[in-house]
């Protein structure tokens, strides 16, 4: 339609005095309104202005109850009345806020799905950054929300990206996104995370970190490696490491969880790295931020260690991490190693020129090497230069003369076998390393007795 064609159209209408055009436009319902202001560009852009206004109002629940819940500082910063800050002042009523998706349509068509619903309000003009009742913006509602539909929500992302929604509005203590997934405790998903790297996301703190360090890699070999993009892409927007926030402690114990570092003391980056990430994600830590290794501790390569990850503790130590200042309630790297079964980790530990044991660690590095059941790993243990007659002198009474009765009871554990498999791949093995350790040990002690 021409410009010619549009404005005799609204010729008529022009005509009228504005007091009454206006009054009309407020008795029509938003559909009404809708169809109205496509009628020609004129009035499009006549009511335009009452258009946004509309659409706000639908999308969202009535001004008073933000009044009511929300708190707002300057420049963007919003918080909930309950979570009080240095800010706010102390006539600032605290009013718990109740829950009511059905008054906010704008976020329960973002949390089903429905992208053409979300298209409508955006389009329209409608705020992507706005604050809902939760509180918390609408970006951030979506990512941390679970779908049984993960491609309308992703379809949804993208439309609040496409129409300006910032990754990294503040809010509350956290300055971004992904600060606020990391000390939730949240687990973001890949596809989600890449739409929000694209966008500018960044992270300020150690739990932002930590976030990007639990994305897991696609298991397809067409995407692997994205774990680690991400992590390059968010240093690429901007992402400082040598200036981060430490928020991300170590948790408390629990009835199957012993943490590596003293809990409540803040986690460093290497550590964060090693407990979440791979070890191309400690690569990728150390090319940017060389000198972690250097105030490296003990706790890192136990870290490893319980994870029993073999792979990040080798890597670990060829890189040169520390073994020392381990904390009071972790246990020593080389018993550990010898839990896991880890050889060759157990004897660069060995060679490690760090490496100082206590009486302690000595006695229970004995008592792993021998419920290992490897005679290679008493054998390391005993033949080692600096820290054999220790070993050797630790031995327990009690576990030679069970590994005596062991190798006297021999012939009826073979004889209980079940099965042929069982005695020829569990029972016969493990029968000759228990024989193997027990006369090791007797050996190396009557050659010590002889010598002295």
């Amino acid at each position: 339609m021409s410009k010619e064609t549009e404005s005799q159209r609204a010729k008529g209408l022009y005509s009228l005095p504005p007091e009454l055009f206006i009054s009309v436009c407020g008795y029509m319902d938003n559909k009404s309104f809708g169809r109205f202001l496509r009628t020609c560009r004129g009035i499009h852009a006549f009511g335009k202005d009452d258009m946004l206004r509309r659409a706000t109002e639908d999308a969202f629940a009535p001004q008073h109850e933000y009044d009511k819940f929300l708190i707002v500082h300057g420049n963007r910063e919003v918080h909930c009345r309950s979570d009080r800050c240095p800010k706010c002042t102390k006539s600032d009523p605290v009013v718990e806020p109740t829950y009511s998706f059905s008054r906010e349509r704008l976020l329960r068509a973002a949390l089903i799905g429905d992208c053409d619903t979300v298209e409508k309000y955006l389009a329209a003009g409608v705020d992507p950054n706005f604050y809902t009742l939760q509180p918390l913006p609408l970006l951030y509602q979506l990512c941390v929300a679970h779908s049984y539909q993960p491609d309308k929500i992703l379809k949804t992302l993208k439309l609040l990206l496409k129409y300006g929604a910032d990754p990294n509005l503040p809010f509350g203590q956290d300055k971004t996104l992904l600060d606020y997934v990391g000390r939730q405790g949240f687990y973001i998903a890949h596809k989600k995370a890449k739409l929000l790297l694209h966008a500018g996301a960044k992270f300020t703190t150690t739990s932002g970190f930590g976030a990007l360090c639990k994305i897991e890699p696609e298991s397809t070999s067409r995407h692997r490696g994205r774990g680690i993009w991400c992590l390059q892409q968010a240093i690429r927007n901007g992402s400082d490491l040598f200036n981060l926030e430490h928020d991300m402690v170590f948790p408390q114990p629990a009835l199957y969880y012993r943490p590596t570092g003293i809990p409540g003391a803040p986690m460093s980056l290497l550590h964060i790295a090693v407990t979440y990430g791979k070890s191309q994600t400690v690569q990728l830590l150390l090319d940017h931020v060389p000198h972690l290794m250097d105030t490296s501790t003990g706790e890192v390569l136990c870290e490893a260690l319980v994870q029993e990850d073999k792979e990040m503790a080798i890597f670990l130590l060829k890189k040169g991490v520390s073994i020392k200042n381990v904390a009071p309630n972790v246990k020593n790297p080389l018993p550990t190693a010898i839990d896991i079964e880890a050889y060759d980790a157990m004897q660069m530990i060995l060679d490690h020129p760090d490496l100082d044991l206590s009486d302690n660690d000595v006695a229970l590095g004995m008592e792993s090497a021998f419920c290992s059941e490897y005679y290679e790993f008493m054998e390391l243990l005993l033949h080692d230069p600096r820290f054999g007659h220790r070993f050797l002198r630790a031995a327990r009474v009690d576990e030679w003369k069970e590994a005596e009765m062991v190798n006297s009871l021999g012939d009826d554990y073979e004889e209980g076998a079940e099965n042929e498999f069982e005695h020829e791949f569990l029972i016969r093995p493990w029968l000759q390393d228990q024989r193997q350790m027990l006369r090791l040990v007797k050996r190396m002690m009557a050659e010590q007795v002889s010598s002295s």
